[in-house]
């Protein structure tokens, strides 16, 4: 399973195994997702933006797989503790897979690597954040043979304030999955923070994979007992997601090779972003991005063996067990929410704080036909809506146009669910679509009901922060609105010029020259 995919979803169908979880104080006015009642509700539906966030699931860190063949047709996931392992040294390119976690760029660690994370107070300047240490978890060396990156484990951060009330530990997880075609490819890039607490207990281990030629995947590994909402488990320790500390903005940057790409996704409040060629290695780049945690409406709800074939007739009885994390392969997900909107009463189940981004494909869309500079990116966008859109924004007909949906209402059923939606472009990807070496100072909005058709148009302020256009939109409702941007440019008109006539008076002439010139009193134009 793709190790990105569980950091960072946005529509999640989650099927429960019972279990008894106490309520963790910490969240206590967080959403938690909606658990299953066997027999009777035995299918379960929640949003969420991170897989780790309100289950038992955990990082175990980086990641080598050979997707070996079966007799059967299919496919098992092998681990490997290098790609020339005596259980991996027979896959194809094709057939290799990697996930890795970031470490810290250092003097021999120069790109795949986090370079600096920012924690500090709203309204002040960014400050460098304090490394703590790393988790325990599964880890792999380099291989240039391969093309392959070393893969570490998550990183632990506190404020650099040693006055400071507050010594919140937070959880960075960065992430890449690579596979070979038979050069690498880079297919998703993740990266969330975690607020987390440490729990000591001498029953905590981390859940490493060990050899094991008895097992199909040919590893296997122990599974550690977990605190409620674990991000990781390590020796003696494991690390409990809690609440995001009021008042502060986060910053990343990481080191990339510059063939990295793809439109940015994120969960951030008020984000900025930047990108640059790395001074100290003109082959990769750094993806800089700043934001404060963005608060989300989510939605959980039970639902019988009907109403889930109902929503999804491909379930079947098989359904039962069916485990998907993730709506991006998923084109229907906006038919589903129209569908548990009449079961909740539209209204959201309760709302939850995050902080995370992932890049998205591009592939066949008229974004991927423009050219943009190496160590730049095509754009960054970011909502609070409950469900968004797996695709960047489509650009047709000189608007850029993307989908959002969620409930009419928040949890009390009478107050409305406000939108934001944050949108930053390359403004190489602005002049490549709209064919204008001009810079855009403002933007036309419409915000389309998809059930009404309804159209509210407002213009917004574009603002330029170096290579990208920035512009930010508030206060639409849902349920299904689609969100329409058009560039305006400052008209341009052609230079006046100047004209000049022959005046005649008697024997007498005079040139007369100007923008409008005119004959002086008593004279006529020559004509």
């Amino acid at each position: 399973m793709n190790k990105g995919l569980k950091f960072y979803s946005i529509l999640t169908l989650l099927i429960f195994i019972a279990q008894n979880i106490s309520a963790n104080i910490s969240l206590a006015d967080e959403w938690k997702p909606t658990k299953h009642s066997y027999p009777d509700q035995p299918y379960v539906f929640n949003t969420v933006s991170q897989f780790i966030e309100y289950s038992n699931g955990i990082s175990i860190g980086s990641k080598l797989t050979y997707n070996k063949p079966t007799s059967g047709g299919g496919t098992v996931s092998v681990y490997c503790e290098s790609f020339e392992s005596e259980n991996c040294g027979n896959a194809l390119p094709t057939q290799r897979q990697a996930d890795l976690t970031f470490p810290l760029c250092n003097e021999t660690l120069s790109t795949w690597c986090i370079r600096k994370v920012f924690i500090y107070k709203k309204d002040t300047q960014p400050v460098e954040a304090e490394f703590i240490k790393y988790v325990d978890g599964n880890k792999f060396s380099a291989d240039k043979k391969f093309g392959l990156p070393e893969g570490g484990t998550i990183s632990l951060w506190k404020m650099k304030e040693s006055n400071s009330i507050d010594q919140t530990v937070f959880a960075i997880d960065v992430n890449q999955s690579i596979r070979w075609t038979p050069n690498p490819y880079y297919y998703q890039l993740t990266a969330g923070i975690y607020p987390i607490e440490l729990i000591n207990g001498a029953e905590y281990f981390p859940e490493l994979f060990t050899k094991n030629e008895f097992s199909s995947t040919g590893s296997s590994y122990k599974i550690s007992p977990k605190c409620e909402n674990a991000v990781f488990t390590s020796l003696g320790e494991c690390g409990t997601k809690v609440k995001f500390p009021e008042n502060l903005k986060f910053g990343l940057s990481i080191v990339v090779p510059q063939n990295v790409n793809g439109f940015i996704s994120g969960r951030l409040e008020s984000p900025e972003f930047s990108t640059n060629i790395d001074e100290g290695d003109s082959t990769n780049k750094v993806i800089s991005v700043l934001a404060s945690p963005l608060k989300i409406p989510r939605l959980g709800v039970a639902l019988t063996k009907e109403q889930a074939l109902q929503m999804i007739p491909s379930l079947g009885d098989s359904g039962m067990n069916w485990f998907a994390q993730d709506n991006r392969q998923d084109g229907d997900i906006l038919k589903r929410i129209d569908f548990l909107r009449k079961i909740v009463g539209d209204k959201a189940s309760g709302f939850s704080t995050v902080w995370n981004f992932t890049n998205l494909g591009s592939a066949g869309s008229a974004i991927n036909s423009c050219s943009i500079p190496k160590d730049s990116f095509p754009g960054l966008i970011s909502t609070n809506a409950m469900i968004l859109s797996p695709n960047p924004p489509v650009f047709k007909d000189s608007e850029f146009t993307y989908q959002v949906a969620g409930m009419h209402f928040e949890p009390d059923g009478k107050t409305l669910t406000v939108g934001n939606y944050t949108m930053i472009i390359s403004k190489y990807l602005v002049s490549c679509l709209y064919g204008s070496n001009l810079i855009p100072i403002t933007a036309s909005v419409s915000i389309i009901n998809s059930e009404t058709g309804d159209k509210k148009v407002s213009v917004s302020t574009v603002i330029r922060d170096r290579d990208y256009y920035k512009l930010n939109i508030a206060g639409f409702n849902f349920s299904n609105p689609e969100i329409r941007i058009k560039l305006q440019f400052p008209e341009i008109k052609a230079p006046l010029k100047r004209t000049s006539i022959v005046c005649l008076k008697g024997k007498s002439k005079k040139q007369i020259s100007g923008l409008n010139p005119k004959c002086p009193t008593g004279f006529k134009i020559s004509k």
